[in-house]
């Protein structure tokens, strides 16, 4: 597929994310705390609709799934998802941002989405700088964060290191088709649980609703799939950008610098420029006073333990979030579950 086409993709994101609201920080924050569950009614909108998508693009041969796979840091199985899931999720908690809307409060103007998009390249910047040193801790140390299980399983010594079923469906020899209805239950229901005990709530600061916001983000995946052939996924860009930078110095070899995962954050950046000037002022306001409740060094300091986290997991909040979970990946499940308790701990200290 064409650079234009990742581009348009990430145009499609970027407009969803901030059509949504998603991108305050507040909201963000709000989740973390469990005091607000419009971001997590959000996420599961976004996961259940895009899924119909993902599984129909794979049933007909037009976008195979490829379940995101375990990262292996050479301690434990599924280390990489458990610990970069942790700092992902105290990142996002710090900051109120996740690697994709931090880019929506850069488009956006808020000062708080510059430093930690400033943090996150750093971030990206140490990842790949420390790369080489995690890929020798790993048994074997030829396997990389990119490797698929398959090509690792049939390496010596990796039996012990990597589960032989990286998906819920070998786990527990259910069909794809009984899992997927089974998700798709699980979040609806969720959401009219979350509901009944938090109110349906109003619009919050986005230009519709969590559950029809999370419905166009849902959407955008369908439309990145059909441009792409991929999933929606953010952080890969910050590495890319750290490649480019390394190149630059000399330190690196040489290497596109419009890669597909840039283009696709830039495609995010320009038309979130535009969807978030069309909320109403009090929205905008909010969601500035959210932002200016960040502190430089917090956005900072957040935004590089966000980032690093999501490569040493190998995804983010869109990447294993609301791609990963609906092609049932292990690394996924384990990855946005350590996100969250990380940042829901986090949260309770920062308030302690």
């Amino acid at each position: 597929m064409s650079l234009a086409s990742e581009f348009g993709a990430g145009a499609l994101f970027g407009s969803a994310l901030a059509a949504a609201g998603i991108y305050s920080p507040a909201l963000i924050k709000a989740q973390m705390q469990l005091a607000d569950f419009t971001m997590l009614k959000t996420f599961i909108s976004a996961s259940a609709s895009g899924a119909l998508a993902i599984h129909l693009a794979d049933r007909i041969g037009f976008a195979p799934i490829k379940p995101r796979t375990p990262q292996n840091l050479g301690f434990f199985v599924y280390d990489g998802n458990i610990i970069g899931g942790a700092l992902l999720g105290a990142g996002m908690a710090l900051t109120g941002a996740c690697p994709g809307t931090s880019l929506v409060q850069l488009a956006a103007g808020l000062r708080s989405g510059l430093f930690v998009v400033l943090g996150g390249m750093a971030g990206g910047i140490v990842h790949v700088a420390v790369l080489p040193l995690l890929q020798k801790k790993r048994n074997p140390p030829s396997c990389s964060l990119n490797t698929d299980a398959a090509s690792i399983q049939n390496q010596p010594g990796a039996s012990d290191k990597l589960p032989q079923e990286p998906t819920l469906q070998s786990t527990f020899k259910l069909s794809t088709n009984t899992l997927l209805l089974s998700w798709e239950i699980l979040c609806v229901l969720f959401v009219q649980l979350a509901n009944v005990f938090t109110g349906v709530g109003g619009q919050g600061p986005g230009l519709v609703g969590p559950v029809t916001g999370g419905c166009l983000i849902g959407a955008a995946q369908a439309g990145t799939v059909w441009l792409t052939r991929h999933t929606v996924g953010v952080s890969s860009a910050y590495g890319n950008l750290a490649q480019s930078i390394f190149h630059f110095l000399g330190l690196k070899e040489e290497g596109p610098l419009l890669t597909p995962s840039v283009l696709f954050a830039a495609g995010i950046l320009s038309s979130s420029a535009v969807v978030t000037r069309l909320a109403s002022e009090t929205a905008l306001q909010a969601i500035r006073a959210g932002s200016a409740d960040v502190a430089a060094s917090t956005a900072l300091l957040g935004g590089f333990v966000m980032v690093f986290g999501a490569r040493l997991a190998g995804g983010c909040t869109s990447g294993h979030g609301i791609s990963g979970l609906v092609t049932f990946s292990w690394a996924s499940f384990i990855s946005v579950a350590a996100m969250f308790g990380s940042g829901i701990l986090t949260a309770l200290i920062t308030r302690l």
